[in-house]
């Protein structure tokens, strides 16, 4: 049967980022490891990096770490903030910050970061 594609908002998926989306992704990990291209292994949700709480992280097929910051709404610094703080407790290598609407005010500090780590 063919239907029509119809454009959802979110919020009404998913209520709360943290009890709804987040535990929902953890269950259907697969559908972002074919989106990015690459298995997601192992994954945790809510584990501690100290003071705060990762919303989930995984493994890649090399045993890298992947820190996953979710956010439904439009990218902001909190959730950068956020990202910069988990680099920093865990000092991994590969972050992978899944959003759903643009991310062109970040897309220079997020190129300027991936340099960074990559000479580390």
């Amino acid at each position: 049967m063919i239907g029509k594609i119809e454009r959802l908002n979110l919020r009404d998926l998913w209520k709360h980022e943290a009890l709804d989306f987040t535990t929902w992704l953890e269950g259907n990990i697969e559908i972002l490891s074919e989106i990015v291209g690459f298995p997601i292994n192992d994954v945790q949700r809510e584990k501690s990096t100290g003071n705060f709480n990762v919303d989930l992280i995984g493994s890649d097929r090399n045993g890298n770490n992947i820190i996953i910051e979710n956010q439904l709404e439009k990218s902001d610094h909190d959730h950068l903030g956020k990202i910069i703080t988990y680099l920093s407790s865990i000092g991994e290598k590969i972050v992978k910050k899944k959003i759903y609407q643009s991310l062109t005010p970040y897309i220079n500090i997020k190129m300027t970061l991936s340099r960074i780590l990559e000479m580390n």
